[in-house]
């Protein structure tokens, strides 16, 4: 059922649909053939259009056109006129008139749905009012009201390639290029508006809405309009008299949107203008702008312009400004601008260029500067032609920032309200973080966190006059108040600038007065102000200034400052110590400056009655008088003296003082606070109880002071009734000038402060003050005249005197003092002076310079009949001569006192915290050079004229002497070492002169000690003669002296086997000696030691083996025992002169040529004695000389034996010689010497020749005294053994008188008789 219903809907819907399209087809054709014929009715359709229009209309050809569903009629070479007007018609190329067939059938009249328009070609005019006048069209009447019906009722109107020629006011004429489509769909409708000048103007205008667009109560829609040009002079001919009077050059992108809804409307805008020059009508401002960019509303009322403006952005040059928010009023030539946030630095920069709008006060803002954000702005120019003339001036701003001008105050972060207008104004300040600059006052801006009240402005043609009410500051100084003026001349002035500015403080910190002291003030006041006053705090204070600002005019203006303080520091001046002001006043009147306190402290002490004045002086420089009375530690008073430039004065020579105890100062102070390099004027007076006195450098400790010390700084140091103590002993003390009596005038820098102390002294103070052991020498105690110079730029310098009466000094000889004996004795040593020596000087004849450091000798000199040489670092000079030198005593004091042990000099040198000068002295060196003395006694010997030289460094000890007869050096390295001992030239003849005593009965210290030692003599002489060398071995062992390993070459001997030597100086006292010496030619060692050359040889020896009672020196022949053994090889004696006498003599006894001369035999031995060998021993007997047998072998044999008394200087010997004389009578009649006949000779050689044959030997006797020995013959013998008893009688007669020597020996009681066996001598 419901299927047959929808099967017959559809059937109908499609017939339906097939007939619409079948009748839309008969209408298109039948329409399409009808227009197609419209050129023959052409009379008819105009008569018809004509008749519908209140104009006329003509066209050269009318035909017709199709399209859709819309027949159109299209007019060609239309012109459309006004009836009764005298212009020319309105020509356009083509019009087209859409014709709406169901609405015309239905009011059987003509109805149009559309109009095109191509070619129209207007001419208008802009009026002075403003108005545009389409000629031919003008004012109302049937026209307009057709013109309005046509408009609301037509569905489009396009006007295409059509032209507006505009006539301006001025008589220049515009075409513009006008495109108008305008289309409605029922009551809504759409508007499109394309304008473009001549001049590149372009204008486009797009809208759309509902309702009667004529009526706008009745309308609703939007309206978007765009500008777009590049020369805004054009625009402005297009709206004259619409806008004030100024106007603006460039380019510009302008859109706007309107909004209207029945009857309220709303326009909008966005503005980019660029490359403006933003000038008024008169030309006589101008701004140049690089681009504005805005967002806006404009209003009109009346004939008020208002542009209420978003975002606006301006650029010049480098210069960018945004205010978020800005209201442009223009009415007439007035011009009224309200802005929120608008930066003052930006505004500036643009507004005050060349020409700008700002005019004669651009040169100001450009001083100025301002900066910083007004929160809200209100600027009214009543004529932009004059804008510096009528305006007025409301704004809040914050963070305001202006420099200064001509002297006026700058400001920073300004916040507050502004009022001016021309002649006067008003700013109320509430600021936080304020900051004021003066540059011409002060040097540091003023800084306060609170800052309120208010600033009144007044200005004319000649000054500019701000004045405030009374303005509360908070700073870090607290709460000030402060009264401002400033007066700005406007016109020329020689004064220029002048303020007022009071202020006034409570309750704030001195350390702020710097604050509000001008920065005009003489600058010496201003740096002692603002350096003087320290920590506490300003009761009250207050600064004025009043007068004019530059710098130039002091005289023009007055400058007082005022504090009342309390628990403050005084500085007055950087060199004096600050004084502590319990209350008191500072007063600033100009360049005059006054400080008063009743009460003040100085460190621990206390001050009364303090005044510090300052002045300009006559010279323009300021001056400075301080004033008061101290009491309170004397401690304080020597910190006053170093801290300040009485120190510099004298140079320091107090700094390392120290004072305890009370003291009493009166104090007057004057000083040139401009001229640094002029000298304090002091005037200090002491009074002294009981001060403790630590003077160092020095340490030296005074106590117990009492009395008066004073100081001026013209007449210099004195004193009163100064007493104390030293050391515990009293003492009394006087400060003066050395040169004042001899009418000196007193130099600060130059003079000399001389401290006399009157004392006694013990030696172990004086020890114990200088930390030097050495001077245990000195022992006991003495009066003492102290006294200390005081060189400014030197160091003090001690000297003391004393005749040392009661003070032992425990020296060598000469020098060696009794305590009850006087002698003069001078002390000196420059206090702190590092490597100034200490000077001490004894007598007439000795000087020693000592440097300490920190209590260790570091070097010295001693000076003995001459000024100590030039000290060297760790060393000990001696130099000078002295009639004796005691050796061993002296080496026993540099021992005792000066010789460091070297464990402790070994400690001191690798200790790295022992002080730097213990470690420098601990291998102080002593070193004697070249002393000359008359006497030296050394190791128990007296040595005349010496010159020697000592070094002596640690153990190790260098010895130099040089005498007539002897020179060497001796060198010991340590005690544990062998020393050496090297004579380079000795002279045995000067051994005369010594007296070595044999130490018997003197006890152990009569003893000669001396150390082991290697004695070598180079030189070796006797009077003329060079003897050669010798060496040794030294050494002592209790009272035993030992020499071994003698060896050397003494005139040709050779020393050997090796050599010994003991010498026994305690009981029994005697010398030993075992030598061997051996030699090649004994003649030659006669020779060089005096003697005749008696013999010639090629090799011998002699063994000593010898010892004598007594010293080494001591050997004699009457003492000496022990033996002597000869060992000589081939050889011969010679023939030698027989005058000698003494010792000569007996080597005579022995010479054999003589004996052969004696005998008349020297024509058998022309040239000498040969032999083959000498061999045989000497022995000494204690005055006895034995020899028991020297046996000469050769071709001729002799034997000699005998004994010889020494101090009968006798001898009783005999000579055995046997001689080849078989065939030789001249032998035989030298045997028999006394035959008378020389014939008889032959005789008895026959009568006797077997005989003779058998006897070859003959025996002499050698008898009588060493002075004149006589040669016996005696008898003749042959081997039979006659030789033997002689030798017998001999050795028994040699017991006999070595028995009558010694008186303890059993044979001297017994007499020796002949023996009776002995054989009788044979006779002749």
């Amino acid at each position: 059922m419901q299927k047959t219903i929808f099967h017959r809907l559809n059937s109908v819907l499609w017939s339906l649909i097939v007939t619409l399209v079948v009748l839309l087809a008969i209408y298109v054709s039948v329409g399409r053939l009808l227009v197609s014929s419209l050129g023959s009715y052409q009379a008819v359709i105009l008569s018809e259009l004509n008749y519908r229009v209140p104009f006329t209309i003509e066209a050269g050809r009318v035909s017709g056109e199709w399209q859709s569903f819309t027949p159109i009629i299209v007019l060609d070479d239309l012109r459309l006129s006004v009836p009764g007007s005298d212009l020319p018609p309105l020509t356009l190329s083509e019009g087209r008139v859409g014709v709406d067939v169901f609405n015309s059938l239905r009011t059987r009249t003509l109805q149009m749905t559309r109009l095109d328009l191509d070619g129209l070609e207007l001419r208008g005019e802009l009026t002075e009012e403003g108005r545009l006048r389409i000629r031919g069209f003008e004012g109302g009447g049937e026209i307009g009201d057709w013109l309005r019906e046509f408009i609301l009722n037509i569905e489009l109107v396009a006007l295409r390639h059509n032209k507006l020629r505009l006539e301006l006011p001025g008589g220049e004429e515009r075409t513009l290029d006008v495109f108008l489509r305008l289309e409605r769909e029922g009551s809504f409708r759409r508007l499109q508006v394309d304008l473009e000048s001549s001049r590149g103007a372009r204008i486009g205008i797009l809208g759309e809405g509902v309702g009667n667009p004529l009526e706008t109560n009745q309308f609703t829609g939007e309206i978007y309009a765009s500008i777009n040009t590049g020369d805004l002079g054009a625009v402005k001919q297009m709206l004259v008299n619409q806008l004030p009077g100024v106007w603006a050059d460039g380019s510009l992108d302008l859109e706007i949107w309107l909004s209207m809804e029945r009857g309220q409307s709303e326009l909008q805008g966005r503005l980019l203008a660029n490359d403006l020059l933003v000038r008024d009508d008169e030309q006589a401002w101008q701004l140049p702008l690089d681009r504005v960019e805005l967002a806006g509303e404009l209003v009109q009322g009346g004939d008020r312009w208002t542009l209420y403006a978003t975002g606006l952005q301006v650029a010049q040059g480098d210069t960018n400004m945004e205010i978020p928010r800005l209201q442009l009023d223009a009415w007439g030539r007035a011009l009224r601008i309200r802005a929120t946030e608008v930066p003052l630095a930006p505004v500036s920069a643009i507004l005050t260029g060349e020409d700008g709008p700002a005019g004669k006060l651009a040169d100001v803002f450009r001083r100025l500067a301002p900066a910083g954000t007004v929160s809200s702005l209100q600027l009214s120019a009543g004529d932009l032609r004059e804008p510096a003339a009528d305006w007025e001036v409301e704004a809040r701003f914050r963070d305001l920032q202006v420099d200064s001008w001509r002297g006026a105050p700058g400001v920073t972060s300004a916040s507050g309200h502004l009022q001016m207008i021309p002649g006067s104004g008003q700013v109320l300040l509430d600021s936080r973080d304020l900051t004021l600059v003066f540059p011409n006052i002060y040097d540091q801006p003023l800084d306060y966190s609170d800052f309120h009240g208010a600033l009144h402005m007044a200005w004319g043609e000649e000054i500019f006059r701000l004045t405030s009410d009374l303005i509360t500051a908070e700073g870090k100084e607290g709460r000030a108040q402060v009264l401002f003026g400033l007066d700005i001349p406007l016109v020329k002035s020689d004064i220029g600038l002048e303020m007022d500015l009071l202020v006034g403080l409570e309750n704030s910190h001195p350390v702020h007065r710097v604050k509000y002291v001008p920065n005009v003030l003489n600058p010496a006041l201003r740096d002692w102000l603002n350096d003087s006053i320290g920590d506490g705090v300003v009761e009250q204070g207050a600064f004025l200034w009043r007068g004019a600002l530059k710098k130039q005019l002091p005289e023009m203006r007055t400058i007082q400052l005022a504090f009342n303080l309390r628990d403050t520091a005084v500085d007055y001046h950087p060199r004096w110590p600050a004084v502590s002001v319990r209350e008191g006043i500072v007063l600033i009147d100009d360049s005059n400056v006054s400080v008063w306190a009743n009460e003040a402290d100085l460190f621990q002490s206390s001050i009364k009655r303090l005044s510090v004045e300052s002045w300009l002086g006559e010279d323009k420089q300021m001056m400075l008088a301080v004033d008061g009375r101290m009491r309170g530690p004397a401690s304080d008073g020597l910190v006053v003296i170093n801290a300040s430039p009485i120190n510099d004065l004298v140079k320091g020579a107090f700094k390392e003082w120290s004072l305890e105890g009370d003291l009493e100062v009166d104090l007057k102070l004057g000083m040139n606070l401009t001229d640094s390099s002029e000298a304090p004027r002091v005037d200090v007076a002491t009074r002294w109880q009981q001060v403790a006195m630590d003077i160092r450098p020095g340490e030296l400790p005074l106590r117990d002071i009492t009395g008066q010390f004073n100081y001026n700084s013209s007449l210099g140091f004195s004193s009163s009734g100064l007493q104390g103590t030293l050391w515990g002993k009293p003492l009394k003390a006087e400060v003066f000038h050395p040169g004042k009596d001899g009418g000196e005038e007193y130099k600060p820098s130059q003079s000399v402060t001389g401290i006399r102390v009157d004392t006694r002294a013990d030696m172990a103070d004086i020890r114990r003050w200088l930390n030097f052991d050495a001077l245990a020498f000195a022992t006991g105690e003495t009066a003492a005249v102290v006294r200390l110079d005081i060189l400014p730029g030197e160091p003090p310098l001690l000297k003391v005197n004393s005749d040392l009466r009661g003070v032992g000094l425990d020296f060598p000889r000469p020098w060696r003092k009794e305590a009850g004996d006087a002698r003069e004795f001078g002390f000196t040593m420059a206090l702190g002076a590092e490597g100034e020596p200490l000077r001490l000087v004894l007598g007439e004849d000795l000087a020693l310079n000592l440097d300490l450091r920190q209590g260790a000798l570091y070097s010295g000199a001693l000076g003995i009949a001459e000024p100590p040489a030039s000290l060297q670092k760790n060393l000990l000079r001696v130099t000078g001569h002295t009639p004796l030198v005691q050796g061993d005593e002296w080496t026993e004091f540099i021992t005792r006192y000066f010789v460091t042990d070297p464990e402790a000099v070994e400690a001191a040198a690798e200790d790295p915290n022992a002080p730097p000068g213990q470690q420098d002295a601990a291998g102080l060196a002593i070193d004697v050079e070249e002393i000359r003395t008359e006497s030296m006694e050394i190791w128990g010997q007296t040595l005349s004229d010496v010159e020697f030289s000592l070094r002596v460094d640690g153990e190790q000890w260098h010895l130099r002497a040089n005498t007539d007869w002897l020179e060497g050096e001796y060198l010991r390295v340590n005690e544990r070492e062998k020393a050496v001992l090297v004579l380079n030239r000795l002279d045995l003849e000067g051994l005369q002169t010594l007296s070595l005593d044999d130490g018997s009965g003197q006890g152990q210290a009569a003893y000669l000690q001396v150390p082991t030692m290697n004695v070598s003599i180079l030189d070796l002489q006797r009077g003329d003669f060079e003897l050669g060398t010798l060496s040794f071995d030294l050494r002592s062992e209790g009272a035993t002296l030992f020499a071994d390993d003698i060896s050397g070459v003494i005139a040709g001997l050779r020393l050997g086997s090796p050599g010994a030597l003991r010498w026994q100086q305690a009981d029994p006292v005697g010398t030993r000696l075992d030598l061997g010496l051996e030699f090649d030619d004994l003649g030659a060692v006669l020779g060089r030691v005096g003697y005749e050359k008696i013999v010639e040889t090629r090799d011998g020896r002699f063994s000593l083996d010898l010892e004598w009672p007594g010293a080494p020196q001591g050997f004699s022949l009457a003492e000496g025992e022990g033996a002597v053994m000869v060992a000589i090889g081939e050889g011969r004696f010679l023939e030698a002169p027989s005058g000698a006498s003494g010792a000569l003599k007996v080597v005579n006894i022995l010479n054999l040529a003589d004996i052969v001369q004696r005998l008349s035999l020297s024509h058998m031995f022309e040239s000498g004695i040969p032999f083959d060998s000498v061999e045989g021993e000497v022995f000494l007997h204690s005055g006895a000389i034995e020899v028991a047998g020297m046996e000469v072998k050769g071709p001729s044999s002799f034997h000699f034996s005998g004994i010889a008394d020494v101090g009968a200087r006798s001898l009783d010997g005999e000579l055995v010689a046997t001689l080849p004389v078989a065939n030789n009578l001249p032998w035989v009649a030298a045997l028999t010497a006394s035959l008378p006949i020389a014939a008889g000779v032959f005789v008895v050689s026959k009568l006797l020749q077997k005989q003779v044959d058998r006897l070859s030997s003959a025996v002499y006797s050698i008898a009588g005294s060493w002075d004149d020995p006589q040669v016996k013959f005696e008898h003749i013998f042959d081997s039979s053994g006659g030789r033997a008893k002689g030798a017998e009688n001999r050795a028994a007669m040699a017991r006999a008188a070595s028995a009558a020597m010694d008186p303890n020996s059993p044979s001297a009681l017994v007499p020796v008789a002949p023996d009776p066996q002995a054989p009788d001598q044979v006779s002749p």
